[in-house]
């Protein structure tokens, strides 16, 4: 394992990353994420391993060290699937000769996303509409990650000709290179048309992407998650680019439209990643109800006061 990691790693990273990117059409930040994910492993044992010790105890010390490290059991499983496919990848390429561990995945942390109330919702467009610290742009993209339910890499993406100004849906390129259309909401058309006229006269755009900076270049997502941080820190909110995504879909959901609408419109592969949503729905009924009954109880049994 030592010898492939210190002479062959580096070839097989690099032919992996190639493989994910333009055979299996992973996005950028996915495949980023994959060779990070490696190269933290390669660092970790290149002084810790030799060629005699077991591959399976080998992950299994990884394992031990990231959750010493107070690693999620979400961030621990990407780290162990994306090492296990490099390996499987690698045997089958010639670069490991070694044996494929057989690795035992932690479980994720079943944990509810958080979503923004209406009101929080009308409250972060109102304080950026009236505040001298954002521009139109800045506005339009809180718009558009909550009317849209658009992930911020998608966001980014988007070009001038992805928008269809008079049928009001946006083409969307999504995971795996999947395309979806997806409506937007009649509050954005304006705003769209006077940030374009914006773009075009005060940022002097030198690329085709419709978020640009006041350089003329793609803006990136390190801004909009200082926005995010900015704007959550006067209002008193957690806020990060996807909690919008969640709050369309709880809206949507409570709202009355159906799971496989939601499914489309979000772009998830499978329906039950969209069907965590009904869970929020769930819970935030069984909240109301309670809340209703919190002082119902004297009234129906007055013997409890006896």
């Amino acid at each position: 394992m030592r010898s492939f990691i210190l002479q062959e790693g580096s070839k097989a990273l690099h032919a992996f990353v190639s493989y994910l990117f333009f055979i299996r059409g992973y996005s950028e930040n996915t495949v980023n994420s994959y060779r990070s994910d490696i190269k933290s492993f390669f660092n970790f044992f290149k002084d810790r391993i030799n060629d005699t010790v077991d591959i399976e105890k080998l992950l299994l010390y990884y394992s031990n060290y990231l959750i010493s490290n107070n690693y999620k059991a979400s961030s621990l499983e990407r780290k162990l699937v994306a090492i296990k496919q490099f390996l499987i990848f690698s045997f089958q390429e010639g670069y490991y000769k070694g044996k494929i561990p057989d690795i035992v995945l932690p479980k994720k942390d079943k944990r509810l996303p958080f979503f923004l109330s209406r009101s929080d919702i009308f409250n972060i467009f109102n304080f950026i509409s009236n505040s001298k610290q954002f521009t139109i742009r800045d506005l339009l993209i809180f718009k558009m990650l909550y009317f849209t339910g658009m992930r911020i890499s998608e966001l980014l993406n988007l070009k001038i000709d992805n928008v269809n100004f008079e049928s009001m849906d946006i083409r969307v390129l999504g995971k795996g290179s999947k395309e979806r259309i997806i409506p937007f909401h009649r509050d954005i058309l304006d705003l769209f048309n006077s940030y374009l006229i914006f773009r075009q006269e005060s940022l002097k755009p030198k690329c085709e992407n419709i978020f640009v900076n006041s350089k003329g270049k793609p803006l990136s997502r390190q801004y909009i998650w200082k926005m995010c941080k900015k704007v959550g820190n006067f209002l008193n909110l957690e806020l990060h680019p996807h909690i919008f995504r969640h709050s369309l879909a709880t809206h949507l959901l409570s709202g009355g439209a159906s799971i496989k609408t939601i499914q489309e419109i979000l772009g998830h592969e499978s329906i039950s990643t969209t069907q965590i949503y009904t869970h929020l729905i769930y819970e935030e009924l069984k909240k109301e109800y309670f809340r209703a009954f919190k002082n119902f109880d004297s009234v129906i049994n007055p013997i409890n006061k006896l």
